[in-house]
């Protein structure tokens, strides 16, 4: 697992966690929670919605001198699940290409990620590594990134020309281009 990916585990934890502590102080006071979406919910998110549930039935087996969870909270709780879901799908697998694949690349790195957070940069690589991994840029890029120019000959991914230092000219065409790419 790498930063990313922890960082995004986190943000779950951090989620449930928040919704959770108070839902066990609701569940000690006997207060329930009216959750006007739940039809919806299982209807459009039923797997998700009844993992939560076999869970949470786990659970109030532990918890049945306070209560239940009960199936309002379980609809607010799969919420979260398919929130994290959504933002993993969303984001777009970045290939970053410099002349040499180092230097300049990491300070531009820092920049994408700073002015577009849901992009993963899942590698950076010189010109002539990127003519050697067509296969990897085939199955794991979304769209390719380059400080230089390139010939899309080899693979069928759209290639973005972008300054090193990443303009605001730069900002707003990868802007667009990710429009056109969703």
């Amino acid at each position: 697992m790498n930063k990313e990916e922890v960082n995004e585990n986190e943000k779950l934890y951090q989620d449930l966690y928040n919704h959770i502590l108070p839902m066990i102080g609701r569940i000690r006071m006997g207060i329930k929670l009216e959750n006007n979406m739940l039809k919806e919910l299982i209807l459009e998110y039923k797997e998700t919605f009844l993992k939560v549930l076999e869970i949470s039935n786990k659970i109030n087996k532990n918890l049945n001198e306070y209560g239940d969870i009960d199936e309002a909270e379980v609809g607010y709780i799969s919420l979260y699940f398919e929130k994290y879901k959504l933002e993993k799908e969303h984001r777009k697998k970045v290939l970053l290409v410099c002349s040499t694949g180092i230097g300049t690349s990491e300070l531009l790195q820092i920049r994408l990620k700073n002015s577009f957070p849901n992009l993963k940069i899942v590698s950076t690589m010189s010109h002539r590594q990127m003519q050697k991994n067509s296969e990897f840029i085939d199955e794991e890029v979304d769209i390719i990134f380059s400080t230089i120019r390139v010939e899309n000959k080899h693979f069928e991914k759209p290639v973005i020309c972008i300054s090193p230092v990443l303009s605001d000219k730069d900002i707003d065409l990868i802007d667009y281009s990710l429009k056109e790419l969703n």
